[in-house]
């Protein structure tokens, strides 16, 4: 597999705390072997995904759709339990299809298994895992439907289900695509003992030819030629079908540093477009999703 790497031609100098006060070639070193790995990784997922490949930049993650959706999210994602209180339709014959008019059949999820899924996640993302503590929410009507999905190629059309939630003035838009019929990112393990270098991201922007990406995150206020100060850049790996986005930093901890964080930016050229791989960043190889500016 060939890997590009491109390292942004100018370094951003920044500030930050409690970081080597010493440029650490050894992190950047370990930041390179982890998107080699990365993208090593994915590659092999890719090679064996059915074809053509449906690889949604965002996951199949659910959509809340109606008015002021994003107030109901906790009410609904985060430790309520989720029940079908109707009996569903036996969905149809359904298929995935691209923009430039090609398509492949899928075997579509059932409510149930989609209306489960919701329920399992949500539950576990609460400390304990109690089912049903914090509340229950009703399925009192599921509509058997298509949704629009990003993705590497382009939009998707793709089966999902449409819930109807009872006293929540929202439904949600569930994708009903198994996991043998997408590409996610194949999960990594996270050890405490030996965390992932790099700095996380916290959004990415990219110009309409995928070009050039600015890349915002949280550091602190000066560069490294100060006391608690960082310089702080980007850097890119690509395989053929994926692209890695580092972010790294050196760091000057003289002096008594404060554990306060500023809003930051780099910004990257890139050698060649992003269009058309899957962005993963550098850390643990999740999906990037990157916004147009």
């Amino acid at each position: 597999m060939r890997l590009v790497s491109v390292l942004v031609g100018a370094m951003l100098a920044l500030a930050g705390c409690g970081l080597s006060s010493v440029f650490d070639g050894g992190a950047d070193t370990r930041m390179r072997k982890q998107a080699d790995d990365i993208l090593a990784r994915w590659e092999a997922a890719y090679a064996t995904a059915k074809k053509p490949v449906f690889a949604p930049t965002g996951g199949l993650a659910p959509q809340l759709v109606g008015e002021n959706p994003m107030y109901y999210e906790k009410s609904i994602w985060y430790g309520q339990d989720m029940v079908l209180d109707v009996s569903a339709p036996t969905p149809g014959p359904a298929e995935l299809r691209w923009p430039d008019g090609s398509s492949r059949p899928v075997v579509p999820l059932a409510a149930a298994t989609v209306v489960n899924a919701i329920s399992q996640k949500s539950v576990s993302s609460v400390a304990g895992g109690c089912k049903g503590c914090e509340g229950t929410v009703h399925v009192t009507g599921a509509r058997f439907t298509t949704m629009s999905l990003d993705a590497v190629d382009g939009p998707v059309t793709a089966p999902a289900w449409e819930l109807t939630l009872a006293d929540i003035p929202v439904r949600a838009l569930v994708p009903a695509v198994g996991p043998a019929d997408a590409l996610v990112v194949p999960a990594t393990s996270w050890d405490p003992y030996n965390t992932p270098a790099g700095l996380p991201m916290e959004k990415v922007t990219s110009t309409s030819d995928g070009r050039t990406l600015t890349i915002s995150f949280t550091g602190a206020r000066d560069g490294a030629d100060k006391p608690c100060g960082a310089d702080y850049w980007a850097e890119a790996v690509f395989s053929e079908h994926a692209m890695v986005l580092m972010l790294h930093t050196r760091a000057n901890t003289s002096g008594a540093c404060t554990a306060i964080g500023y809003s930051r930016q780099v910004t990257l050229d890139l050698p060649q477009s992003f269009i058309g791989r899957m962005v993963l960043e550098g850390q643990q190889g999740y999906p990037v999703v990157v916004t147009p500016q």
